[in-house]
């Protein structure tokens, strides 16, 4: 485990880890549950009652992400033994969890994290000295990585149905295996998405998301104001992707993702 110096542990978020390691030999690396990912108490102080809560309530639960995060990741010992230990390209930090990951994932790993066990990360504690410097480190890291790996890609696919996103979703899984982000945009979608996932009987991914709107217009709304823009947009609606390839936005019709995995050098 690689831990932080600026973290509280919650009662019995160990044991969830390792439980959901044993029940699942699949899985490489695996975060705790934290405020890192969007998971914040109600009220301040009050970590310990979050913390029971989730562990009740997503005991044993774990979702796939397309990275995970170095503030506190767990390594299973035959992943150091098959793809070796951090990569000194990216010393002194920034991004070398993030490289891990997808040579994890590139040697057959999920890469994810137990729900059930929860871990809080004040952040950025041990680096609030080093000012102009850290950007400096972060900049250098990240060209090293996208010269490594390529660009992160978002994509956007609006489909016709629910049906549609049960015929991809495997496949959209396993690009996002490959540290892409795709957002299913349909019109009325009245499932939650994590019971399309267990329809299928595949894990969770965090690198999946989900939009729900109303009319076409909301959509091209949604999409021309999302504040980190999508790379591509994948779409049969005529008007939209007229509009958008004005934009300089990649344009597909269908969702080929060995094609638009090939863009991350190019984006």
């Amino acid at each position: 485990c690689l831990a932080n110096n600026d973290l509280i542990f919650s009662k019995g978020w160990l044991e969830e880890i390792i439980s959901v390691f044993d029940n699942n030999p699949d899985i490489g690396v695996l975060n705790p549950y934290s405020n890192n990912v969007g998971a914040y108490p109600d009220k301040p102080g009050k970590i310990d009652e979050f913390a029971e809560n989730s562990h009740g309530k997503f005991k044993g639960v774990f979702v796939e992400m397309p990275f995970c995060i170095g503030f506190c990741m767990f390594i299973r010992r035959q992943v150091i033994e098959k793809v070796g230990g951090l990569s000194p390209e990216f010393s002194p930090f920034y991004f070398e969890d993030t490289d891990y990951s997808l040579k994890a994932a590139r040697a057959g790993y999920l890469v994810g994290l137990a729900k059930g066990a929860y871990v809080w990360h004040e952040g950025h504690a041990s680096l609030a000295g080093l000012g102009n410097k850290n950007l400096e480190y972060f900049a250098r890291s990240k060209e090293t990585f996208q010269k490594k790996w390529g660009k992160t890609l978002k994509v956007i696919y609006q489909v016709r149905d629910q049906a549609e996103i049960e015929s991809v979703l495997k496949d959209a899984v396993r690009f996002a295996r490959k540290g892409h982000y795709l957002w299913f945009a349909m019109k009325d979608l009245k499932t939650e998405p994590v019971e399309i996932f267990r329809k299928l009987g595949i894990f969770e991914h965090a690198g999946i998301k989900f939009i729900n709107y109303c009319s076409i217009c909301g959509l091209v709304w949604r999409i021309a104001f999302k504040k980190k823009p999508f790379d591509v947009i994948v779409s049969k609606n005529g008007f939209l992707n007229w509009f958008f390839s004005k934009f300089g936005y990649n344009i597909f019709t269908v969702f080929n993702p060995e094609k638009i995995d090939l863009l991350k050098f190019k984006a």
